[in-house]
């Protein structure tokens, strides 16, 4: 961060780091001047950082670190291939592999914000999911959209290696202290 300070520059954003990049790497940066200097293009790639700022004159200085962006399709296809990840990794099959019942449950919480979606905006295939043979059943499970200021909502699928994909009205579980709904 020193660079980028000493470097005079009061912002900067990936979009420019990525310019100033491609500049470089096709041999044209001297023949145009640098979108920003060096420092600021590999402290984005590097360090991953998609923009900076110098806050207000009088401002008391501080460090603000925003949550990466992200974005792309959403459907249900995302969350099936979220959850068949989950259930073919091999800790996961070897785990449930062992067990000596009829019937072995994966629960995959989706936490990643498009698989999430996926799970709250889209009906499930009508599908069977694809299941190795440690694995009989497979529940998805996302917190839903907010509801009165609180996430207690969680969406949910399960599928079977005998039944297709299926949802589950929300499932809502009460904060302690708030009253059931």
């Amino acid at each position: 961060m020193a660079k980028v300070e000493q470097s005079g520059w009061d912002s900067f954003c990936l979009l420019d780091a990525w310019e100033a990049r491609q500049y470089r790497e096709a041999g044209l940066d001297g023949f145009f001047p640098p979108v920003v200097p060096r420092c600021i293009e590999d402290i984005c790639y590097d360090l991953k950082i998609e923009s900076g700022s110098v806050l207000g004159p009088g401002a008391p200085p501080r460090i603000r670190i925003g949550h990466p962006i992200g974005g792309g399709t959403v459907g249900a296809s995302v969350a099936i291939e979220a959850g068949k990840t989950e259930a073919w990794k091999d800790d996961n099959r070897k785990k449930l592999g062992r067990a000596k019942t009829d019937e072995r449950h994966i629960v995959v919480y989706m936490d990643a914000e498009l698989p999430s979606r996926s799970l709250s905006y889209f009906e499930p295939p009508p599908t069977l999911p694809n299941l190795p043979a440690e694995i009989t059943h497979i529940w998805l499970i996302a917190h839903g959209e907010e509801i009165g200021g609180e996430w207690n909502g969680f969406d949910v699928w399960r599928a079977s290696a005998k039944e297709p994909w299926q949802r589950y009205e929300r499932v809502f579980i009460p904060k302690e202290g708030s009253a059931a709904l």
